[in-house]
């Protein structure tokens, strides 16, 4: 890992969206949703834990937990500063059981609002579940004044971003503004930033790694 800089001395909170135990019904784009077991999934996401305590040890970790069960495997749920359940509310099960993946986070992220900003965080990293900081996580280039990620072509990789808490009011508008297009079946890597500030830093590389759920193929980022 790099060294951080004085920048990176601040109160930062890790947004990790998780779904473990999930439905077997068929996305819009494919007919396998996930080739891992919940067991699979959730030691994989211990693992998104383990490496972000590992990369920045003085930031917070919220996880929302948005799949069929409470109770995580391996207690994941004490891994963390805080586990929010978001799975017993009905539109979030109607929204992660649908056919549109990214409806589901979208609304697990809005849900989870009140906790947000109980953490009160200077700077916010919203990270997938099941992915991993690796090695080439670029710890000192999250300082921009705007969105920091991987964006290109109107899209953005949404395994990994950052963004300041100027910014948050504007991502909660994002959040809300991207739904309808969601609907439609559009990805939720154009959809959300579509509603951003155009203020954009663009990583070439994120400094995630992980294994695509619908298909189990490793991947870094």
């Amino acid at each position: 890992m790099m060294e951080r800089n004085d920048d990176m001395e601040r109160n930062t909170l890790f947004i990790v969206s998780s779904a473990i135990n999930i439905t077997t019904n068929p996305l819009s784009y494919t007919s396998v949703r996930s080739t891992f077991s919940a067991e699979e999934r959730a030691k994989q996401t211990l693992n998104t834990i383990q490496s972000i305590r590992t990369a920045m040890p003085e930031s917070k970790i919220l996880l929302i937990e948005t799949g069929k069960a409470r109770n995580l495997p391996y207690n994941i749920e004490f891994a963390v500063d805080k586990y929010l359940y978001l799975g017993n509310e009905r539109i979030v099960r109607d929204a992660v059981d649908g056919p549109y993946k990214g409806l589901g986070e979208i609304c697990g992220l809005y849900l989870a609002d009140q906790w947000i900003r109980h953490f009160n965080a200077d700077y916010y990293f919203k990270l997938s579940g099941r992915y991993y900081l690796n090695e080439n996580f670029p710890i000192n280039d999250w300082t921009g004044n705007g969105y920091t990620g991987r964006f290109g072509g109107g899209n953005m990789l949404t395994v990994l971003y950052g963004f300041p808490n100027r910014l948050y009011n504007n991502w909660r508008h994002a959040l809300v503004q991207s739904q309808p297009g969601l609907l439609r079946g559009e990805a939720i890597e154009s959809a959300l930033p579509r509603y951003f500030e155009q203020s954009i830093f663009n990583l070439t590389e994120l400094g995630v790694s992980g294994c695509v759920s619908h298909h189990g193929g490793f991947v870094s980022l």
